[in-house]
């Protein structure tokens, strides 16, 4: 009975010794500001299970980051500890604007202003109750530096944690102020006007930050830090927003993310003039050099529905393989729009899903596009189901949850009834042992709309 109980007690002291971390590794190198409820820390650098969650306003001290998943290499965290537990914070919630990560400052802890009249705030944001204002060419000291960056005032920055020389204490935008006190304000952001049109790459081009000097890893990019993987290569036409000049030679800013990363990196920087060819309609222009291939008149159809914006020297056509009482032919566009002909004429069915199966659900001849799974990652759990009402693809579900702990299931049993929508939704309490909810609901398929219905399949 004794070793049974000392057997248990050392159960029991290793669960509670779980995730602690020793004092001696208590190190931050930041901390987080939390914009929103519900975000979530794990045991473990991945999605699942989760140690904790957090509420508006509290805080946790930041020990890594950019620290990669174990099973998935293209998400990464923030290790973290709160009291005597350690953590981990996927850096899609800091994108998601749930939180705000800041590293303390270790470098460079000066910095100047530039603008003539900068606000300091309680918060790192625009809504932010203002402290007070900072004249032009005053020095501050810089205490913590901001990991994500966002677009205000055509600059492209972070936020930062200052200090001012009579010591008020809060947040400004980095983009208006500099860590070089002796800069010179010569480069892109200062005289930078909107433009709309595209650039063809001449080369494969040497990109420049918004300072002049080259792209480096640790620079900003649309949605976190440069990768310079995803910087287009010779050939590529991209689109320009922006048109500066630097030592009087122009050049263009382009911009963009890879999905492959997650939204964890992009690409954002200046091209010159020399290394691309300035293209203001980008569909007339591809469609004389590479539409000969297609039918004409199937591109201005697909013209019209990119908002006659259609790179024709990208564009791919495959069949999509749908059937439905009317014998139409199908067409899968860019990989994100279906289109039909019809008596000579083509139209646009409707926008493209990962499709998990094709089934005529209430057996009228038509088939139903279904996706009915979800991964791990900026969302989990998520289900859509389109109809076919013989002019477009209509979608009568679409659950996109934003908990990233529901799980959605689509099961058919039966001819009109979708049996089985079931949300796993996670307590604030959550134990790896508890018991998810569980809701069950059945629907039919009633003039091309899904209607909830008590009747249970047979």
């Amino acid at each position: 009975m004794m070793r049974f109980i000392l057997l248990l007690f050392l159960i029991f002291s290793f669960e509670c010794k779980k995730n602690l971390i020793p004092e001696s590794e208590k190190k931050p190198i930041g901390e987080f500001f939390f914009y929103n409820d519900e975000v979530a820390v794990f045991e473990k650098p991945e999605l699942s299970p989760i140690l904790k969650k957090f509420i508006k306003f509290d805080s946790v001290k930041i020990l890594e980051t950019k620290i990669k998943d174990i099973k998935n290499p293209q998400l990464m965290f923030y290790k973290v500890y709160f009291g005597e537990q350690f953590g981990y914070v996927p850096i899609i919630s800091e994108i998601q604007k749930n939180m705000f990560a800041f590293l303390y400052a270790t470098t460079n802890t000066k910095a100047k202003i530039k603008a003539s009249s900068l606000r300091i705030r309680e918060t790192p944001d625009l809504d932010g109750k203002v402290i007070a204002a900072i004249p032009k060419g005053e020095i501050v000291e810089i205490l913590w530096e901001g990991q994500l960056f966002e677009k205000i005032d055509l600059k492209y920055d972070t936020w930062m944690k200052i200090k001012t020389k009579d010591g008020k204490v809060g947040f400004s935008y980095a983009g208006y102020m500099t860590k070089n006190l002796n800069e010179q304000e010569n480069y892109f952001s200062t005289n930078a006007g909107p433009i709309q049109g595209y650039v063809e790459l001449k080369s494969n081009p040497t990109l420049l930050s918004d300072k002049g000097s080259e792209l480096k890893t640790d620079d900003p990019s649309p949605c976190g830090y440069t990768i310079l993987a995803t910087v287009p290569k010779i050939g590529e036409i991209v689109p320009v927003k922006e048109i500066s000049s630097l030592n009087k030679e122009k050049f263009y800013l382009i911009e963009g993310v890879d999905n492959d990363y997650r939204c964890y990196g992009g690409y954002r920087g200046w091209i010159s003039e020399k290394d691309v060819l300035y293209v203001e309609d980008i569909y007339k222009y591809t469609s004389e050099k590479y539409g000969s291939k297609f039918d004409k008149k199937f591109l201005e159809v697909i013209n019209e529905n990119y908002n006659g914006k259609l790179n024709v020297k990208t564009l791919l056509i495959e069949d999509f393989q749908y059937r439905v009482k009317e014998k139409y032919k199908f067409y899968k566009v860019n990989y994100n729009k279906i289109f039909y002909l019809k008596n000579g004429q083509y139209f646009i069915a409707g926008n493209y899903i990962n499709i998990d199966e094709v089934v005529d659900i209430d057996k009228d001849g038509n088939e139903e596009i279904v996706k009915k799974e979800g991964s791990c990652g900026c969302d989990c759990g998520f289900a859509w189901i389109l109809v076919w009402n013989g002019n477009e693809l209509k979608e009568i579900y679409n659950k996109y949850p934003k908990n990233l702990d529901t799980i959605i299931e689509l099961e058919f049993k039966d001819k009109l009834v979708i049996e089985n929508i079931k949300e796993f939704e996670r307590s604030k309490s959550y134990h790896p042992d508890s018991v998810p909810k569980v809701t069950t609901n059945h629907y039919e398929i009633k003039n091309f709309e899904l209607v909830l219905t008590k009747r249970r399949p047979k």
